[in-house]
């Protein structure tokens, strides 16, 4: 029995996406909103036991927030706050395969002139744990195995254009 995706309702209500972009003087401040509603349906004779459930590898929503503020001598500093809505790794929608909503926030500050740059980086302030892909190793014996999500970091970065 073979499944196919279904889009449910209008494409409007199925995939809904907000990106908003704002530059006043010296901001850049950008928002992107996707919101998923798509589930998995059988064509043909029948109901098969995984119709109704939400589509594998597709969060619920996903939200971006970015603001940077940049001073004309080069220096600036950005935060930005990513949100991940839950994500089943599955067709039957088992929760062992289940990553619940997550958020992480990066930051940092640095200077861009004269063709390089350099900078100091936050990634993932708050030491979310998440993982950013599950499956099962062994469904006979229920061993199931993920890859982790990047974990905190800090760090410092230089480049030069050439």
């Amino acid at each position: 029995m073979s499944s196919l995706i279904r889009l449910v309702g209008d494409l409007g209500e199925t995939l809904s996406r907000f990106t908003q972009r704002w530059i006043p003087d010296s901001w850049v401040v950008c928002m992107m909103l996707t919101v998923l509603a798509i589930v998995l349906a059988i064509f043909g004779a029948g109901a098969g036991p995984n119709e109704g459930n939400r589509v594998p590898f597709a969060p619920r929503h996903t939200l971006n927030i970015a603001a940077q503020y940049s001073v004309p001598n080069g220096y600036y500093g950005r935060v930005e706050y990513r949100s991940v809505g839950d994500t089943f790794y599955d067709e039957e929608n088992n929760v062992q395969l289940l990553q619940e909503d997550y958020s992480v926030v990066n930051a940092s500050i640095g200077y861009e002139g004269d063709g390089y740059s350099i900078r100091v980086f936050g990634r993932n302030l708050g030491d979310e744990h998440y993982y950013s892909s599950i499956s099962p190793v062994s469904k006979n014996f229920g061993l199931i195995g993920g890859m982790a999500g990047s974990p905190r970091l800090f760090g410092v970065s230089l480049s030069k254009k050439f």
